[in-house]
């Protein structure tokens, strides 16, 4: 807005030194306005009324708007759970065949075992753990264990401790305070809070 208004500004000013002192000439305004010129020894009027004519273009162009942040990946308000009827555990166990984490990573559920569900990984890199990682939090939506267990067996070094790992990976399914992460070494234990009640059941 104040580049429109400079220049209108500045372009009605230059306007008027041209009339003045091209059109009018005779008048005191004129005189002066011509004085003016003579002693700047440039022509102030058409000078005036360019750059008032380039401000106020510059300020009706239309301005670059600002990209939106990237939205982040919605989180569940709520675990999506097992179903209600049928053999719950049957359930859970075709969940386990249909998550598809690849080579490396194996699921193994044993009801009534602290914790009943353990995910191993063997020989993987950091970021090949981490997408595992990411599928199995999408796993634990289905099976909502108190607690499951990771075990990194033979993977690679990461950057960061192997906890620390798995809470990133998590949080990109699981919603802030859905679930604790701790331990230390090549063990990790992930514990939900609004865990299925037959697991401790079974």
């Amino acid at each position: 807005m104040k580049a429109i208004s400079w220049g209108i500004t500045l372009a009605l000013i230059g306007a008027a030194q041209l009339y003045l002192t091209q059109i009018d000439r005779k008048s005191p305004p004129a005189m002066f306005a011509v004085e003016l010129e003579t002693r700047a020894g440039l022509p102030v009027g058409p000078t005036l009324l360019g750059v008032g004519v380039i401000l106020l273009a510059w300020g009706l162009m239309p301005k670059p708007q600002k990209a939106p942040p990237p939205a982040l990946r919605s989180r569940p308000s709520r675990a999506e759970g097992l179903g209600e009827g049928g053999d719950w555990l049957a359930q859970a166990r075709e969940a386990v065949m249909m998550a598809k984490l690849g080579d490396g990573a194996e699921v193994v559920l044993t009801p009534g075992a602290t914790p009943p569900v353990e995910l191993r990984l063997r020989g993987l890199t950091p970021e090949r753990a981490r997408a595992v990682l990411e599928g199995f939090a999408e796993l634990l939506l289905t099976l909502r264990p108190p607690r499951a267990k990771v075990r990194f067996i033979h993977c690679e070094a990461a950057t960061t401790s192997r906890v620390i790992l798995l809470r990133g990976a998590l949080r990109q399914r699981l919603a802030e305070g859905a679930f604790t992460a701790v331990g230390s070494g090549d063990e990790v234990e992930v514990r939900l809070t609004a865990p299925d009640a037959r697991w401790t059941e079974a």
